[in-house]
């Protein structure tokens, strides 16, 4: 009797445990490389993978209206590649919460490809 409560008692705990990990963990939304970077003041700065980044929508940009900007550090740094900035633009008009990290930051690769950033769902 006592083994049956134990292995009951196991199992709530594991079944807690997957659930609570499976709330730690964010929705990805996929990772761009910043577009511009050699035009802005973040070519010059060091970065670390795992750094935030802020994004910022620019409505009013001449450019393209659904443009997201990428700031490092209160730098711009360039913006999500307009061929895939659609959905995250509307997800942004409508209120949603993104958050982005530095994926990776390469020396080697032109500016125009040496930061990568990855997007996700804010908790």
């Amino acid at each position: 009797m006592i083994r049956t409560f134990f292995r009951s008692l196991k199992s709530i705990f594991l079944a807690s445990f997957f659930f609570l990990k499976q709330d730690t963990k964010r929705l990805s939304l996929g990772t761009f490389r910043v577009a511009g970077v050699q035009y802005c003041d973040a070519a010059y700065v060091a970065l670390l993978k795992g750094e935030p980044v802020t994004l910022r929508r620019e409505t009013k940009n001449p450019h393209d209206p659904k443009a997201i900007a990428v700031y490092i550090r209160g730098i711009k740094a360039g913006y999500l590649p307009r061929h895939e900035n659609k959905i995250l633009s509307l997800l942004m008009d409508q209120g949603v919460l993104l958050e982005a990290v530095i994926h990776a930051y390469d020396y080697e690769k032109p500016p125009w490809e040496r930061v990568v950033v990855k997007v996700r769902l804010q908790r």
